[in-house]
């Protein structure tokens, strides 16, 4: 870490100096504010990782260090997933086994979630249509007074042929 450190520094440190140095010969006196250094360190930080010096952003050839590589947010939901405890998981095989998971399960949803009851009118605002060479595409929002917009999606399959559809109900995911 020190080595990667050093390596960092070295380059910034003579770039700082040729920029004092440039500096001195133009106006004859060194900057006295601590803002003008600051300001060409930092124009020379960014510089120095935006041209790959900055070893924890690139491969090392030499050593064969590979980047510093940080979880995905998908790979941390991912991870956060497989460790949480289910204790609500259905082990039974029978149906009443079954209904009664149902029924505590229900319990314990409502507890967590609180009261709550949709609202009785919803208020269908479209917003766009868009079509696509096997359906369409209308994209609406409900509003309710006490409710969050709700965004959605209506997709209407095309057909030639006088043939029916399934419905599909797709929840969003919070």
């Amino acid at each position: 870490m020190k080595q990667a450190i050093r390596a960092l520094a070295a380059p910034l440190r003579a770039a700082v100096a040729r920029q004092l140095r440039r500096l001195w010969l133009r106006t004859g006196t060194l900057p006295s504010s601590i803002r003008t250094a600051r300001r060409i360190f930092l124009r020379h930080s960014i510089a120095a990782c935006l041209l790959g010096l900055v070893p924890s952003f690139r491969a090392n050839a030499a050593d064969g260090v590979p980047p510093a590589l940080f979880p995905t947010v998908n790979e941390e939901i991912r991870r956060a997933a497989a460790a949480a405890p289910l204790k609500m998981q259905f082990h039974g095989s029978t149906p009443a086994e079954l209904a009664a998971w149902q029924r505590g399960f229900s319990a314990k949803l409502r507890e967590l979630i609180g009261p709550h009851s949709p609202p009785k009118q919803w208020k269908v605002k479209a917003l766009s249509q868009r079509e696509f060479p096997d359906h369409t595409r209308e994209e609406l929002l409900l509003e309710s007074e006490a409710t969050p917009r709700l965004p959605l999606y209506v997709l209407r399959p095309k057909s030639t042929v006088e043939k029916r559809f399934p419905i599909v109900l797709c929840l969003h995911g919070h």
